[in-house]
Order: C-alpha cells, then sequence, then structure tokens
C-alpha cells in the first residue's frame, strides 16, 4: 500500500507536489481494489446488505485464517463453478 510506504525519497510532507502525487498515487491504487468489489456488490442486488456481509466475511477470512490460501483457492473455485453454471444455465 502505497500509504505505508512513507514519503518518496526527497520529499516531505511540506511539499505540495509529494502531497498530491503521493494522493494521487493512493487513490489510483484504492480504485483498482475497491473498484471491482463495489461492482461486484452493485451487480449483486443494488448494494444488498447481506451480500455485502457475505463478501466481508468471506475477505476477513481470506486475511485472518491460519489458511488463507486455501479460503481464497476455495471462494475463488466456487465462484468460478457458480459463474460456469449461471452462463450454461442463461444458454439453454
Amino acid at each position: 500500500m502505497p500509504l505505508l510506504r512513507g514519503w518518496p525519497p526527497g520529499l516531505g510532507p511540506q511539499d505540495t507536489g509529494g502531497i498530491l502525487s503521493g494522493g494521487t498515487r493512493y487513490g489510483v491504487s484504492c480504485l483498482g481494489c475497491c473498484g471491482v468489489l463495489m461492482g461486484l456488490l452493485f451487480v449483486g442486488g443494488v448494494m444488498n446488505v447481506l451480500w455485502m456481509v457475505a463478501i466481508a466475511v468471506l475477505v476477513l477470512a481470506e486475511k485472518t485464517l491460519p489458511w488463507s490460501a486455501a479460503v481464497a483457492r476455495l471462494a475463488g473455485a466456487g465462484l468460478i463453478a457458480w459463474g460456469s453454471l449461471t452462463l450454461a444455465a442463461a444458454a439453454l
């Protein structure tokens, strides 16, 4: 994450250009990370609270459990299977 890396070499908190470029980098990083999540929540029911809770629990499990890599792979495989079944049902 850009915020955790600190200021770029030679720039300090008083430097307006450094603040602007750091904020821009962080904004692009956040958009890349959270933009897809917001899109999923929008498609999943126009910000349905149950979808938000389900995704939050999945992210929490991926971040905190000792077997987080297995949780991420299992979630990915499940979502791919669900998408494939949805496409197959729509084709019929």
